[in-house]
Formats: C-alpha cells, sequence, structure tokens
C-alpha cells in the first residue's frame, strides 16, 4: 500500500465529469443575475476569458470557496486536468489532456506542464503546490502554448496571479483546527505606506501530525508542517507606471506518508464462488511469508491506518523568492512591461524509505540545489484593427543533486566488501572492477587512509547541470472584419545545458560529505534551437458566441538523465527535445443574458519524439539499466465541455466533462547501444 502514488501518462481512452453546486453569491451589477466576467491575461494582455480564442479555465469566485484551499483542490473545474500534489518540498504532479511528467522530484527532467506565479516561470516541481488564500485568479490553459510560454508547454499553462496591494489599510484572517493535529493559519494585511506606496504582508501555515500510526516508534504519518510568508510593494507614482516587487520565503519540513509492506495471512479472504470463479484471482492462500521485511495483518483497521516504517519519508525544502514587475504605458496605445523573477533553494532534503519496513535495509536519502533567474521584456500595442505583443525572454538554472542509498543493502548484495577488513590493494582492485552493479568505486578517503568500509556503508551518486534559455517571440491579433479574426504567432529559442554526472563510489555513512569528485565523469553539453508557430481564426457569430479554430506547436527541452550509477550511463542516457502539434476547434458561448455559459473544444494533438523510459539489457554490467530515450510518437484526441448556470444569487451549478483518446503512431528503442572507445 502506497499513500502518495505518482502519477503516470495513460494510454487509454479515459472520460471525466465533474458535476457541482456552488453556494456562494453571484457577481453581478445591480443584484442582477449573471456570470462573472473575468480578466485574464492568457495572451499577454487583459481581455475577458469567453473572449480568448483558447482552450482554457479561468476561476475567479470559486477561489473565494472554502473548499478551495491550494492548487490542489481545482480539481474538477477544468476538463482533462487533473493536479495532485506531491507532499515533497511542496510540489505538484499535473496532467492535462493525458500528458504528465514522466519523473517526480528529479531535477535532471523538465515538467511538460508550466506553472507560473505572478508571471515567473517555475522551472521545477518544487514549490507549485500554492495555498489559496491570496489568489485572485488562475488560468488553466490546455495544450501547446509554445508561442507565448515557450518551452516546456506542450501538456499545457497553469498561471496564479495573487492579489495586489490595495493601498488601503485593511485585511483577512482565517484559523482552522482539526483531528491529528491539524492547526491552519492563514492571514494577509494591506498597509498604506505613502501617496504613491502601498504594502501587503502574508503569512500561512499548515500543520498535521498525520492520520497514519507509525508501528515502529509510536509516530505519525504523513506529518505536514509548511510556511510561507512574505511582502508585497506596489510603487505608483503616477497614472503611466508602476512597480511591483514580492519577496517571500517558503519551508516545508513535512513528509510524504510512507510505503507499507506486509502480506495477509492464509485464510483472511473468502475463496471466489459462482461467476467470479476463474474470473478473479484466488486470495485465499494468502502469502506465508510474515517476516520483519512483510508483516502479517489480519485487522482491517490496521491495514488501512498504519505503516511500519522505522523512519519518517521527510521531506525539509526552504526556498527563497522575489518577483519584480515593471509596467509603463508609453502612450495610449503602446505598454512596456518587464517581469523578473529569481529563486533561490539552499535545501531540498528528502528520505525515501524504500524498504517500507521496520527494518534499516534500503533508502535513499537526497540533497539537493537549486537556483533560478528568468526576464521577460515585452511591448504590448493595442489599435482598432489589431493588437499585438513581442518581447525576449530569459532563463537560467543551475542545480546539484546528492544522492546516497543508505542501509544494509549494499553490505547483504556485495559481501566481502563489507566485512570490516582494511582495504588492501586487493579489496582496492575489486572495488575498480565491474560487477554486478558496474564500474563499483570505492571512497578514496577510505582507501587513501587503509580504513575499512565497515558494517554501514552506502552508495553516494552526484550530478550538476546548468540550463541557459534566450528566446524571441511575437504575436498578432488582426480584424479582418467586425466579426473575423485572425491570429499568427512564432517564437524562437535557444537552450544550452551542461551537464557533468559523476561515477558512483561506495563509502561509509558517517563519512558522506562532501562528495569526492576526484572519480571518473561524464561531462556533457548539447543546445537546441526550436522554432514554433501559431495560427487561428476567431469568429463572432453574435455579441455572446464565438467559434474558434487553431494550429499550434509546442516543444519539451531535451536534456540528460541524471540518475545513473556508471559513467557510460551519463553518456548514453542524452534525448532530444519532443515536439508536439495541436489542432482545435471550439466554441464560447454565454446565452439566457449571461445566466447560462458554455464552452465546447475538440482537439488533436500529435507528439513526435516522445521522451520516455525504457529498462534494457546493460551488457557492461550485466544488469539491467534505464534509458530515457525519444522512444515514440503519441496521438492524443479529445473532447472538453464547460457548463456554468447562474441559478439564484446564492447558488450557481457547474459541470464538466473531458473525453480522452491516445495511441502510439509509432514506438521505437535503441534497446541500449553499448558506447563505443
Amino acid at each position: 500500500m502506497q499513500f502518495n502514488k505518482p502519477i503516470f501518462g495513460g494510454l487509454v481512452s479515459s472520460l471525466m465529469v465533474t458535476v457541482a453546486a456552488i453556494s456562494a453569491p453571484a457577481i453581478a451589477e445591480e443584484a442582477s443575475l449573471s456570470i462573472e466576467e473575468i480578466i485574464v491575461t492568457a495572451r499577454k494582455r487583459e481581455e475577458s476569458a469567453q473572449e480568448v480564442p483558447v482552450a482554457m479555465t479561468a476561476l475567479s469566485a470559486e477561489l473565494r470557496d472554502s473548499t478551495v484551499r491550494n492548487l490542489r483542490d481545482v480539481n474538477g473545474y477544468s476538463p482533462n486536468v487533473v493536479i495532485r500534489e506531491n507532499t515533497r518540498a511542496n510540489g505538484t504532479e499535473i496532467t492535462i489532456r493525458g500528458v504528465t511528467a514522466s519523473v517526480s522530484g528529479e531535477k535532471s527532467h523538465d515538467s511538460p506542464i508550466a506553472v507560473s506565479i505572478d508571471g515567473v516561470f517555475m522551472g521545477t516541481n518544487s514549490g507549485r503546490m500554492v495555498e489559496n488564500f491570496d489568489l485572485e485568479r488562475i488560468e488553466i490553459m490546455r495544450g501547446p502554448q509554445g508561442t507565448l510560454f515557450g518551452k516546456n508547454t506542450v501538456g499545457g499553462v497553469i498561471n496564479i496571479h495573487r492579489s495586489r496591494p490595495t493601498g488601503e489599510l485593511g485585511g483577512k484572517a482565517r484559523v482552522t483546527a482539526g483531528q491529528d493535529g491539524q492547526q491552519e493559519i492563514r492571514a494577509l494585511l494591506n498597509v498604506p505606506v505613502t501617496e504613491t506606496l502601498a504594502a501587503k504582508l502574508f503569512y500561512s501555515s499548515v500543520e498535521s501530525d498525520g492520520y497514519l500510526d507509525r508501528t515502529f516508534d509510536g509516530g505519525k504519518a504523513p506529518v505536514k508542517d509548511y510556511e510561507n510568508f512574505g511582502i508585497s510593494l506596489l510603487w505608483e507614482p503616477s497614472d503611466r507606471f508602476n512597480a511591483l516587487l514580492t519577496l517571500e520565503r517558503y519551508n516545508n519540513n513535512g513528509d510524504a506518508g510512507a510505503n507499507t509492506n506486509f502480506n495477509i495471512p492464509a485464510g483472511y479472504y473468502a475463496a471466489p464462488t459462482g461467476a467470479d470463479i476463474g474470473k478473479v484471482q484466488d486470495l485465499s492462500p494468502g502469502t506465508i511469508v510474515c517476516n520483519v521485511f512483510a508483516d502479517c495483518r489480519n485487522d482491517p483497521e490496521t491495514i488501512s491506518t498504519a505503516v511500519t516504517t522505522n523512519q519518517p519519508n521527510t521531506g525539509n525544502y526552504r526556498n527563497n523568492g522575489v518577483s519584480l514587475t515593471l509596467i509603463y504605458d508609453l502612450n495610449d496605445n503602446l505598454t512596456l512591461v518587464s517581469v523578473s523573477g529569481y529563486h533561490d533553494t539552499p535545501y531540498e532534503d528528502t528520505i525515501s524509505e524504500f524498504d517500507a519496513a521496520a527494518v534499516e535495509f534500503i533508502y535513499i536519502d537526497t540533497d539537493n540545489v537549486y537556483e533560478q533567474f528568468t526576464q521577460e521584456l515585452r511591448l504590448e500595442g493595442s489599435y482598432d484593427r489589431f493588437d499585438f505583443v513581442v518581447g525576449g525572454y530569459y532563463f537560467e538554472n543551475s542545480y546539484d543533486q546528492d544522492w546516497a542509498t543508505i542501509g544494509s543493502f549494499w553490505q547483504t548484495i556485495l559481501g566481502p566488501l563489507g566485512t570490516g577488513l582494511a582495504l588492501d590493494p586487493a579489496t582496492v582492485a575489486l572495488c575498480a572492477t565491474p560487477g554486478v552493479f558496474g564500474q563499483l568505486l570505492c571512497d578514496p578517503r577510505s582507501a587513501a587512509a587503509g580504513n575499512a568500509l565497515g558494517e554501514n556503508f552506502d552508495q553516494r551518486l552526484f550530478q550538476t547541470q546548468d540550463t541557459e534559455s534566450l528566446a524571441f517571440f511575437g504575436q498578432i491579433d488582426y480584424n479582418v472584419t467586425d466579426q473575423l479574426t485572425a491570429t499568427f504567432g512564432i517564437r524562437h529559442t535557444d537552450e544550452e545545458k551542461h551537464f557533468i554526472g559523476y561515477q558512483s563510489y561506495l563509502g561509509e555513512t558517517a563519512n558522506r560529505y562532501p562528495f569526492i569528485k576526484d572519480v571518473a565523469n561524464f561531462d556533457g553539453t548539447n543546445d537546441w534551437k526550436e522554432t514554433t508557430i501559431k495560427a487561428g481564426l476567431s469568429y463572432n457569430w453574435s455579441d455572446d458566441v464565438m467559434f474558434f479554430a487553431s494550429y499550434s506547436q509546442g516543444f519539451k527541452s531535451g536534456g540528460f538523465y541524471g540518475v545513473n550509477q556508471n559513467v557510460s550511463d551519463f553518456e548514453r542516457n542524452q534525448y532530444d527535445p519532443e515536439t508536439a502539434n495541436s489542432y482545435e476547434v471550439g466554441m464560447k458561448g454565454q446565452f439566457l443574458d449571461n445566466r447560462l455559459q458554455l464552452n465546447v473544444t475538440g482537439f488533436y494533438n500529435d507528439f513526435k519524439d516522445k521522451q520516455d523510459s525504457n529498462v534494457v539489457a546493460d551488457s557492461t554490467t550485466a544488469t539491467v539499466a534505464t534509458v530515457w530515450e525519444n522512444i515514440a510518437n503519441l496521438e492524443y484526441t479529445g473532447i472538453e465541455v464547460e457548463t456554468k448556470f447562474v441559478a439564484t444569487e446564492n447558488l450557481d451549478f457547474f459541470a464538466t466533462a473531458g473525453w480522452l483518446d491516445s495511441k502510439y503512431s509509432g514506438f521505437e528503442s535503441l534497446n541500449f547501444i553499448p558506447i563505443q572507445d
């Protein structure tokens, strides 16, 4: 049983339907019943969500519902969208139209779905599960958004916008308490500083002891300990210029639940009878192996509420964030916008209990460091017959991943190396000889001092990567007639990644840091250039009904696979970008004097060179290896329906439905071609 399951992109037909009623005041003027108009920036300029010819969901009034506590709780509001929480580092696992991240928590892989907070792109899954207490709106755009938003948007984009300082004294607070030590505090305070300067202070804290009993030591899981606080300053010296600066910190010291490893004793389940015979597995004989690695349990309550790990699956995370948005109206038609963002993660440390048992057999201890800087500069124009945006975008990030596989696993597997004997020349030679697990090296410090590895030793892996990306983009919407608008956009991206992966080695657990880099390593650099376009038409049938059709492209960055043991694996595990071509047709309409909203979209997404993993035989290590490569072509076809109805001043109804069919249109694997000297 596992309480923190990853999401896998399913290549199956699926149907998702959500229906709900919202008891909240309908936003209206002079008490009339109508659907709230939401102003969005999905095309880098302000416009009504219903006028944007893009498959998107905009949420604003819904965020004031007390049941929407963070990004995960917007599930069901947008069709073919699933958002789950990866409790490590307050991260997210997002699936849009069947597209999802192939790897969770491993920074050498880029997510195919972009999340931006106040206009700043988040380059890693960590820190993307934003609390909903200060959110003004959320924009969920489905399908590739490669023109205006760039790389790593083949699945879609989620834009999160928080409130700006109001310049008036006021605030709000919410305190929540519950069982299992649940304590939640959220507060916001707006303060006028001067006539032209306003400040907003914000704070959120979420704590919980967990609802699962950890039988080994009487602890609880999964523990929540999340905190976010900061200040926003809005400076408006004139009607034509404003600057918004936000300084904040994220802390997360919770854990991710736990795997549970146990066996059901014989006779616990009844044998199948009647029509079930031969159709379901007969589990009545049960499992007879019950030991320290797989406890026997026959109490349904214990099975569902207890875990046996000897330590928590901790996830300690800290992130410092800075964002600065400058907006200057050059004249009535032109606006210059600059958005800068910086995130520094000095530590992101996690423990993953792989054995799921009350013994220290095998667990992964990771120590990550991450840093990113983004800068976007764009010129927005609005005229009678056309609107446009042109700009440039710069992104750079760097990370270090220092991982260790700890426990008695290696001693059990390797035997002679863990006997406690001094590392004589023969033992050192054995460490340097390819064996069951490849090129096993010993910690140079232990070898030089003639010390034994001892009873407890681990395997260390280290990698580092720097990414630099520069893009230029532009998009124009031209009014061919009063009803027909044509759209064309283009973006060119040049990206470079510099990766270093070091040969793993064995060392004493007590002497883990620092990683000794005086070992063999793979030092590689790759550069990719991609140009993506968008073309579309929208037709206003009436003031309330619009039809649209579009073709758009997107791409996901190429890269290196970082979780390897041997230099040859790093060299082999390089892959190119994957690309997506998307075709959409849709309708957006509002009826019954704007009390009923109906949006329908049909789409076809054609993916080329889809990145994925494959487990293949590895003759150099006499084992198997995970190979990342451009393995397939995929086709996604689907239909999405969104509707909303304002019944009374206090009651809204909404419903969403999504149908998705996906299949391979080609599959190819290198099947591990050994590196040639």
